[in-house]
Parts: C-alpha cells; structure tokens; sequence
C-alpha cells in the first residue's frame, strides 16, 4: 500500500504540501508507533521524506522533519542497526546539510562513515558504541560552541 500511495510522488507531494506539518506528524505517529514498522516501510517512507517532500517544503518544515522524523533513528542500536545506517546515507546523500536543521550535525556524516569503514577491525556492538559516542560528542561539541542567530530549539544560555 506504501508502494502505491509514493509510486506517484509529484501528486502526493503537492498533496502533503497543503498542510506539510499535519503530514510529518502522522510520519512521526506511524513511525514511532508501538507496532513498529518493518525496516522497508521505513526506508519507503524515509526515502520520499528526502527525495520529495523535503525539497518542496520550507527552513521550518526542513526543522520538524529532522528533528521528529529523522533525528530518532540517528543512534545505533541492536535492533536499528540498518535503520541507523539508512538515515545516515540518506542525510549524507539526499539533503542539504547546509540547512539550518543540520547545522549541529556538522561533519558527523564523515565521521559515521569513517567508522563504518573500519567494521572489519570491531565486533557489531563496539562498533556501535563507538559511533553513537564520537557522534554525541561531535553535536554536543558543536552545541556548546554554536550561536543560534535566532531564538530556537538550542539557544538555552
């Protein structure tokens, strides 16, 4: 069904641009639900979000849609182990990351895959750790230093 409702993308996005907010918080509802969707819904989903919504939508729906949609899936897990992995890429791929959404997440997508390039030197696990450490502390880095130009989601001093 997800199949079809993306296999038009041109028509459902002008469709979910009337009311984008509305839109990315049924995203977020349906993805952070308590039956959680299989990883290839989420990559459906996930894939539209970055392809076509994100393009025809504005700085503060780039913002809602990081941080509610995008954001949670940022950290390694067991279980989203591959879910991490695909939001990863398509950050790094698909987006801008000269949108303000991203600008505490700067160079984290080097240093993920950085990381990931070594996976043969570390078991699953560290492995994970490891990155979900060197990437909280690379956005806590860029937290502490950064000046929001605006009052925000981060301008607390």
């Amino acid at each position: 069904m997800i199949e079809a409702l993306y296999e038009n993308p041109a028509a459902v996005t002008s469709l979910f641009c009337g009311d984008p907010k509305s839109f990315v918080a049924t995203l977020f509802l349906a993805l952070a639900s308590q039956e959680k969707p299989k990883r290839n819904i989420i990559k459906l989903h996930l894939q539209y979000l970055t392809s076509h919504f994100w393009p025809a939508t504005e700085t503060s729906t780039h913002d809602e849609i990081f941080h509610r949609i995008l954001f949670p899936f940022l950290l390694f897990t067991k279980s989203r182990q591959k879910t991490a992995e695909l939001v990863w890429d398509l950050v790094g791929d698909r987006l801008p990351t000269e949108s303000s959404a991203f600008i505490w997440l700067d160079g984290c997508v080097a240093l993920v895959k950085a990381e990931m390039a070594e996976t043969e030197q570390t078991d699953g696990v560290e492995l994970m750790n490891q990155i979900n450490f060197s990437v909280s502390s690379k956005i806590a880095g860029e937290f502490i230093i950064s000046k929001p130009k605006k009052k925000g989601r981060f301008n607390c001093f």
